[in-house]
């Protein structure tokens, strides 16, 4: 239910973290709370990766990976938790396969892509009052946001969380979480990393009500 207004002054606002950290979570319950969409950009990697292992691309292949994006794809369907298409097809509950989970991080480290999906989420940002999550979100593709957030949370807390989503064993999911944390925050383009005027929550030791509490806070402070 929509509970408080924003202006344009606030907008968009950026959310950041690893795996697991909450991002989706925090962006849900503040499109709810103040009346805006919420893109989780996350599930635009996915979606990429979903074409790719659809079409038997695999990432050691960047160039063909890129001309994905060209020939097929991807589109944002406004709604206030946007969703994503490929071709006119809703793929948005196809989106998180161990498969994908395990190869994501890989096609998302790849130049031609993250290019790709920068501008299609700059546009969605500039086009809709929005909440943007994902990994980039406040150092790249809205350094100028008006706020960011980043969440930290321990590995063995986000592999709980991730565990309560799929029948992966708890040390699978720690793995894969691992896995994603090095590649994300190693890979030259776009690394996982707060900027430098984010707000950080450590969203491992405050619950969901706390976190949100802590974020809605944050952004009334910051009403123009």
């Amino acid at each position: 239910m929509k509970e408080n207004t924003l202006n344009a002054s606030v907008l968009p606002i950026a959310i950041d973290g690893a795996a697991a950290s909450g991002k989706t979570t925090l962006g849900r319950a503040l499109s709810e709370i103040f009346g805006i969409s919420f893109l989780d950009t996350g599930l635009m990697y996915r979606a990429i990766t979903y074409l790719a292992i659809n079409e038997k691309v695999p990432p050691s292949n960047p160039g063909a990976c890129t001309e994905l994006t060209k020939t097929i794809g991807i589109r944002i369907t406004t709604d206030q938790w946007a969703r994503i298409t490929i071709e006119d097809k809703d793929v948005t509950e196809l989106l998180h396969t161990s498969e994908i989970e395990k190869l994501v991080s890989q096609y998302s480290a790849l130049a031609g892509i993250r290019n790709y999906m920068v501008d299609l989420q700059r546009k969605f940002a500039k086009d809709v009052p929005s909440i943007l999550a994902g990994r980039d979100i406040g150092t790249v593709v809205l350094p100028n946001a008006p706020i960011k957030f980043f969440l930290q949370a321990p590995e063995t807390i986000r592999a709980k969380r991730r565990q309560a989503e799929t029948s992966q064993t708890k040390n699978k999911i720690e793995e894969l979480i691992r896995s994603r944390d090095k590649i994300d925050s190693s890979r030259t383009i776009s690394p996982l990393r707060p900027a430098t005027d984010a707000i950080v929550l450590e969203t491992g030791i405050n619950n969901v009500k706390e976190m949100v509490h802590m974020a809605v806070r944050h952004i009334n402070k910051s009403k123009i």
